[in-house]
């Protein structure tokens, strides 16, 4: 029924002030909500981070160390950091190699962080070093404007 058939005639002037573009439809006497931006989408995402970082952090009993550690790799940012750095600058050489493994697995078990490979630049083959990287900072798109802004 449009508005020009509808029997109820302070409902019919009521349709007809409408601007037809509202969010009630056609005739709806309320205006568009403005669209969204990339600044709303990067503030939305950082807000994101922040709730899943609260929620890990209340909710996840862990050792000092696995924490620790996890800040570590989260301080790196988008970058990660790699199994040497994490061994000589964070542990300064004074842990197990297995330990460290130990811990980095159940870091990476509890979605904590993500491993990936890197290939060495400018030269054939070689072995591709493991990075290590914050989910708060794999999970959400690297090209948000806000990922610089740690």
């Amino acid at each position: 029924m449009n508005r020009s058939q509808h029997t109820n005639p302070s409902i019919r002037q009521g349709i007809g002030q409408g601007t037809g573009q509202g969010v009630a439809g056609e005739g709806g006497n309320f205006p568009s909500p403005p669209p969204f931006t990339v600044e709303h989408l990067a503030a939305a995402a950082a807000f994101v981070r922040y709730a899943v970082a609260s929620a890990r952090a209340v909710f996840t009993t862990s050792n000092p160390k696995l924490s620790k550690l996890a800040r570590f790799i989260a301080d790196a940012g988008p970058a990660g950091r790699g199994r040497t750095e994490i061994s000589q600058q964070h542990f300064q050489g004074n842990e197990k190699a297995a330990d460290i493994t130990a811990w980095l697995d159940q870091l990476a078990a509890d979605d904590v962080i993500t491993k990936t490979f890197q290939r060495p630049e400018g030269r054939k083959g070689g072995r591709a070093t493991e990075i290590y990287v914050a989910n708060e900072h794999y999970e959400l798109t690297n090209n948000a404007p806000d990922q610089d802004k740690r």
